[in-house]
């Protein structure tokens, strides 16, 4: 049906959604291209069982059938023949998972850089002078991960590890991998901050550090990537990882293959997943800080956020002058304590604008701050743009 003709009649677009639901990533999407299709719709949606993995060469439907049933656009991960996509002239979403971006095509992918950055400033935030990444060797965005955050990590001066897998395919099996991983883990300096490039092998990461006895976050704490639930909170111990704006990705991608499809014209897009935050769990619950006043003060801070705590506050729960707390303070995490109550509370604030519907002068309130211009001020010269359009930006991620 011509492009026109549906946008006039307003028949239902008909999409093939080709991506699979068992991961956080694939839902993530599909709830983000449903919301646009009930802001925008009427979509009709075709699933086949099993047809996201026709990558891996499973006999499944065609993509050329497919198109028979009078589809608009698709949505997948990657097809198996691009040779056959590309004849189906379909305006199409894809989220490439081992090849490069396709012309002519819309694109979903993460932005590595700045996941990378994140989780090594997490833990460099945390006082931990060793760190480690752990992907997987066959994917290219594995080594963006990696290259970023062995970057950050080295203009700290923090030193950083990365894991490579076994060459030989059959090493690669589970059962043999674990021990390889836990005799690695075993190798590194403690206490080390592990930053794994999916949930998935973040949770291998402490399986193997398990199997090796070492004791989880006090020696070997691990972050994963992409918050899934289903994962994180079944491990023990419970595993932090970093959110991201799949979904918000999702919505913005089905908005381009909707314009596409009325207008009738194709063209190269690239919608990226951005990095919001850690949510923190048991698996990275301790802060690297040998000195005992530093670790006693920065608890405080973390305990005592959410209210109007100040320096001298800070210092009354140890035993030291505040000059010799600023001095060591700032040896041990290389910033002020004026600094660490800033940075806690705006991590804070940052949780109650995704999480809560307090609005911004209640989230100022319960942060300490004297007034709501003071925090929005505050706030946007951080993080670079407004509470609201934070909120706004990553409340549906």
């Amino acid at each position: 049906m011509p492009a026109n003709k549906i946008f006039m009649t307003n028949t239902p677009i008909k999409i093939i959604l080709l991506i699979e639901t068992s991961r956080c990533f694939g839902r993530s999407v599909i709830r983000g291209i449903s919301r646009y299709s009930r802001d925008h719709g009427p979509w009709e949606f075709y699933r086949v069982p099993g047809m996201h993995r026709c990558d891996a060469g499973e006999k499944a439907p065609s993509l050329k059938k497919l198109k028979e049933w009078g589809a608009n656009g698709i949505i997948m991960r990657e097809p198996h023949n691009i040779e056959q996509l590309k004849e189906l002239k379909l305006p199409a979403i894809i989220c490439p998972y081992l090849r490069k971006p396709m012309p002519n095509v819309i694109t979903i992918d993460g932005d590595h850089e700045a996941e990378g950055r994140m989780a090594a400033m997490y833990y460099i935030d945390r006082a931990f002078k060793n760190v480690a990444y752990v992907g997987l060797d066959d994917f290219a965005w594995s080594h963006g991960l990696a290259r970023s955050f062995r970057k950050t990590a080295d203009e700290a001066g923090v030193k950083a590890h990365v894991y490579h897998q076994p060459k030989k395919k059959s090493q690669r099996s589970w059962i043999n991998e674990e021990r390889i991983l836990s005799e690695w883990l075993l190798g590194l300096e403690k206490p080390v901050g592990v930053f794994a490039c999916t949930d998935e092998r973040g949770r291998d990461c402490l399986q193997a550090a398990s199997n090796a006895g070492l004791a989880v976050p006090d020696e070997v704490a691990v972050l994963g990537l992409d918050n899934d639930d289903m994962v994180c909170e079944i491990t023990t111990p419970a595993m932090s990882s970093i959110i991201r704006s799949t979904e918000t990705a999702g919505y913005r991608a089905a908005a381009m293959l909707d314009e596409q499809i009325r207008s009738g014209k194709r063209a190269t897009g690239k919608v990226i997943i951005d990095p919001v935050r850690v949510v923190s769990r048991q698996s990275t619950d301790i802060f690297a800080i040998e000195d005992d006043e530093v670790a006693k003060a920065v608890s405080f801070i973390r305990t005592m956020a959410l209210g109007n705590i100040n320096v001298d506050d800070t210092v009354e729960v140890t035993t030291l002058s505040r000059r010799m707390l600023e001095l060591r303070f700032k040896r041990s995490l290389g910033r002020s304590i004026a600094a660490e109550i800033r940075r806690v509370k705006l991590s804070e604030a940052r949780k109650m604008l995704i999480e809560t519907d307090f609005s911004v002068a209640k989230i100022a309130e319960k942060s300490g701050f004297t007034t709501v211009a003071y925090f929005s001020n505050f706030f946007s010269s951080a993080q670079g743009i407004s509470p609201l359009e934070y909120r706004r930006r990553f409340r549906n991620s």
